[in-house]
């Protein structure tokens, strides 16, 4: 499936990836992609091992069905936004290993520039000595549901 994927994405965006051999690092590893687009899941996750997890807010999976079905699966790694305990559920799962997909600007970014990054990335990292891996997203504000096309 990730293949066709991967091929569909190719044919109708020219999709390409660059130093894929980054994404083996074994855990405990934190990508951090910029977020401009509706589509950087599906971007950033044909190139992941099954391994990898999406950090999601389980408050917003809870908007309909359709969320629900995108945003809790086996590829996720929901956490509640208002709790202060997000972090520290992030955090145990990279200490045993993991490795976490982070938006960490916690949204789409209006302007197509990296906004500001929550402090509690920073705590993650600090607390966890992740190696953090960073993903460029080039092009991504041109796709159809972006909110800034170009």
């Amino acid at each position: 499936m990730k293949k066709f994927l991967r091929f569909l994405l190719r044919v109708l965006f020219r999709f390409r990836a660059f130093n894929e051999a980054a994404l083996k690092t074994p855990g405990p590893v934190l990508l951090i992609p910029n977020h401009v687009s509706w589509f950087d899941w599906l971007l950033v996750g044909v190139c992941l091992d099954e391994d990898w997890k999406f950090v999601v807010s389980s408050v917003s999976a809870q908007t309909s069905w359709l969320h629900r079905k995108i945003m809790l699966n086996r590829r996720t790694f929901p956490i509640d936004t208002n709790s202060p305990y997000a972090v520290k559920h992030m955090a145990e799962h990279l200490q045993s290993n993991g490795r976490l997909v982070l938006f960490a600007e916690g949204r789409l970014s209006r302007t197509g520039t990296l906004m500001k990054l929550f402090d509690g990335t920073g705590f993650l990292l600090h607390k966890t000595g992740a190696r953090v891996i960073t993903c460029y997203l080039r092009g991504a504000t041109r796709l159809p549901l972006s909110p800034n096309p170009v």
